[in-house]
């Protein structure tokens, strides 16, 4: 379990102008960043490990220090009036996509973080396949946005087989899935360079 004062040198690292409030709450799953203006990170009631905890914290420090969440909702906001359109709800969901594969490219390769990006990604994948272990609907969602992810830095299969083998085998729809995406040559794989 991470000490307060780990989480105060987490913020130093990310060069957070101002620390926002911990607080645990028994309906999130994985940790969350709320507020604009009272930035709160949210924290699911179950303890995770310690690398867990870390990954968690600066991935939402992350967002925090890039103002996410004011952009999301801003882009909300300017196609109210074009509620019309469908690829409005399609752009924000972009924008949501961008913003998390940056988020987690920050988060890996900040020194700060003290691991390697195959084994940060390995920990992504572990919380968002826990994420949606009940909610069949929502899985397949879960599994479209941690692979995107993944497939952003490739180096988790690449780089660690044996760890790789065994996240397979936790998850074989997921790893099936990511699978899938590499062999149909679906655009987001070309874009970030997965063979």
């Amino acid at each position: 379990m991470l000490k307060i004062y780990d989480y105060f040198d987490i913020c130093k690292q990310v060069n957070a102008k101002k620390v926002p409030l911990l607080a645990r709450n028994p309906l999130r799953k994985v940790a969350g960043l709320t507020g604009i203006h009272h930035p709160v990170v949210m924290l699911p009631m179950e303890k995770l490990q310690r690398k867990e905890l870390r990954v968690s914290l600066f991935h939402e420090l992350i967002h925090y220090k890039k103002h996410d969440i004011l952009v999301r909702v801003t882009a909300r906001y300017l196609f109210i009036p074009f509620w019309f359109l469908p690829l409005r709800k399609r752009f924000v969901e972009q924008l949501e996509e961008i913003q998390e594969i940056l988020c987690d490219l920050s988060a890996c390769y900040n020194d700060g973080i003290g691991m390697k990006p195959a084994e940060y990604y390995e920990i992504v994948a572990n919380l968002s396949a826990a994420d949606h272990k009940s909610e069949e609907k929502t899985r397949e969602a879960s599994y479209k946005q941690i692979s995107k992810r993944i497939l952003g830095v490739k180096s988790f299969q690449a780089h660690d087989k044996k760890k790789w083998d065994e996240f397979a085998g936790r998850h074989p729809k997921f790893v099936a899935f990511i699978g899938a995406m590499q062999q149909s040559g679906v655009p987001e794989c070309a874009v970030f360079g997965v063979t």
